[in-house]
């Protein structure tokens, strides 16, 4: 067997779920706590966020839909 057959990923899905959403950039955990949201201009919304492992905190800025 080539080594070029060993590497081939049979569904597009799982490539998606590996890298996909937000991570802490501590631990590297993706359970986080929403502290608080609160609304922005412009139709964002802000959420402050806890990460569940290693308790670093971070912003993120989201559009509403």
């Amino acid at each position: 067997m080539s080594t070029e057959a060993s590497n081939v990923k049979t569904s597009p899905s799982s490539s998606n779920s590996d890298t996909c959403g937000l991570a802490c950039r501590r631990c590297g955990c993706r359970h986080f706590y929403v502290i608080y949201t609160r609304r922005a201009p412009g139709g964002k919304v802000v959420r402050r966020r806890e990460c569940r492992n290693c308790n670093k905190r971070m912003t993120t800025i989201e559009q509403e839909r």
